[in-house]
This record gives structure tokens, sequence and C-alpha cells, in this order.
């Protein structure tokens, strides 16, 4: 995984059914930074737009305001804007033949550029084809804040939420290709229903660690260079009930490494968040963590906590 980007130096489920969001109080109301995050406003150059010319390329997408960009030499990338069933939003299909820059860099793909802010919260919903992609908010610096790593499963509609918050001001948001599958079928994956809000500065949400309550055991662990897997089984051993939803946090994971599908990340930490809404005494749920290629097919190093709480 790349660790500095070049992109641009510019400071569900199955049956298809549309989810509903919660607002935090935290959250301003109706100040998403993103322009045209329903995909509804067409750009300049028409709809579908590709790109392939020689060397770098950016323009505006099919999608007005993201800007497409084509970064590896002899590859294509196209966008389209395609209608959402049962929303007024469209969905935003990405299609690229390339993964990133050979040596290191940045992937092609799209990405929008807003108002520095040091406080947000980042979500939307993807759906993936094929391959394996990254989205995440960027520094002005030019970093990614984390390095998500999203790859085809089941077909079906994923959040991903991120809360962010610090000193260092983020003013840009990237989708960008990952390495392409070893049988070269092109990357493609949909977006829906994008937002950065921002959030008053230093506003953490506070969430609640349940470690005296829980038994978080790793029970399984299967080396493989292309994905390996831990199973880990979280039992309520106290005498109560608990209240989600519940968040297995990836504490202390390098950096370097990331989870296949996050539910989300808070701060720098991924996690996924658990099916169930409540824990009765004894009761259990497993989760299953794949974790990106690695040449030993090792688990990366981490620790295993389960907090309580709302991003949104």
């Amino acid at each position: 995984m790349f660790t500095t980007r070049n992109f641009t130096q510019l400071a569900a489920t199955a049956a298809m059914l549309i989810p509903t969001f919660i607002s935090s109080p935290t959250l301003l109301a109706g100040a998403n930074l993103i322009k045209n995050g329903d995909f509804v406003q067409v750009g300049l150059s028409g709809n579908p737009l590709t790109v392939n010319q020689p060397g770098k390329q950016e323009v505006e997408s099919a999608a007005r305001y993201w800007i497409q960009g084509k970064l590896v030499d002899g590859s294509t990338v196209t966008t389209q804007i395609e209608p959402m069933p049962n929303s007024p939003m469209n969905k935003f299909h990405i299609t690229t033949d390339a993964g990133p820059i050979p040596g290191g860099g940045a992937g092609n793909g799209v990405y929008q550029v807003f108002a520095p802010v040091n406080c947000a919260t980042l979500s939307y919903w993807y759906k993936i084809g094929w391959g394996e992609f990254t989205g995440d908010l960027v520094y002005q610096a030019g970093d990614f804040v984390s390095h998500p790593k999203f790859q085809a499963s089941d077909g079906a509609w994923r959040q991903y939420i991120h809360f962010v918050s610090g000193a260092t001001p983020m003013s840009e948001l990237a989708f960008e290709s990952l390495d392409p599958p070893a049988h070269n079928k092109p990357i493609e994956y949909w977006l829906w229903d994008v937002q950065v809000q921002p959030c008053t500065a230093g506003a953490v949400p506070v969430w609640k660690d349940l470690s005296q309550y829980l038994l978080v055991d790793p029970f399984y662990y299967q080396k493989n260079p292309g994905a390996p897997v831990v199973k880990i089984r979280v039992i309520n051993q106290s005498n109560v009930t608990l209240q989600g939803p519940f968040h297995l946090m990836l504490e202390g994971m390098p950096a370097q490494r990331s989870l296949i599908n996050p539910d989300g990340t808070f701060q720098t930490t991924q996690f996924v968040t658990l099916n169930a809404a409540t824990l009765a005494p004894g009761q259990a749920e497993d989760v299953t963590l794949t974790f990106d290629a690695d040449p030993q097919g090792r688990v990366p190093d981490f620790r295993p906590v389960v907090k309580s709480g709302l991003l949104r």
C-alpha cells in the first residue's frame, strides 16, 4: 500500500434497500462539504466519460465537480452516472484497467477538493463489481488519513464511515484503484450518497470501552499470502444486557496493513461493527476479519477492543 499520495497536489443490501442515516448533534446539519455527493449533476464533458490519452490526465468526470484522474500510462478510466432504484440520488460508476503507478504511488480514480477542516465525519456507500480500491479523506499535505481497502465480496452495498479530528487540516476526498487481480479484469465499483460533514472542533464522539464486560477471544487463524484471516468470538461474560452498536476496534495495527472491507475508521483505528444490537449475558457473536495481502501470509499484530457508541 502506498503511503504518499501524488494523485493531486491541490489544496444496502443485496435487495437494494435504501438506508436511512441518523444525524449526530455534533455535526452541522446540511453542511455537506462535498458538492454533487448525490451525483445528480452531469459533468461538463457529458455522461459517460472515458479518459485514455497518453500521460497524466485530470478532467472533470461524468459527475459535476468530481475530477477524474488517469495517472498510469496506457490505461483507461471511465466514469458514469446511473440511476439508483428507489432514490432521488444517482450512483457513480467507476471503471479502470490499471492499479497504482508502478513502483508505488497513486492510482486511477476520482477526487474532490473542499474547504479545509480539522474535524469531520466521512460517509459513503459502495458496491464492487471487481478488483480493489481505496477511498478516504486526504490531508492538505497530500497524504491519505488512512488506507482502507475494499474488495468485491457478495456484491451488496456497504457503508463506510470515518470520524477524524486533529491539528492537521483535511481538504480532499479521493477514491483510487489498487492492485488489479491477476486475470486482469477491470477494477469496477460504484459510489452512492457521499458526505463529508464538519463537526465542532475537537468534538470527539464518546465510545464506551466494554472490556470489563466482554471476553474477546481470537480462536482461529489462517495464514494466506493473499488474504490472511482471524476469527474472533465476542462473549458477554457479565450478568447485564449490553446495548450497542458494538464496534470491534483493531487498535495498534501497523499503518501499512488494512482490514479488507472495514465498516469504518475512528481517527486512525479501523473497526467492524457487530450484527447484534444487544448482547445478553452469555450471548456471543463470531466476527471474521480478513486482511490485505502479506508475503508471509501473516495476520498483523493488533489489540481487539470492543466499544459501543455512535459516529453519527
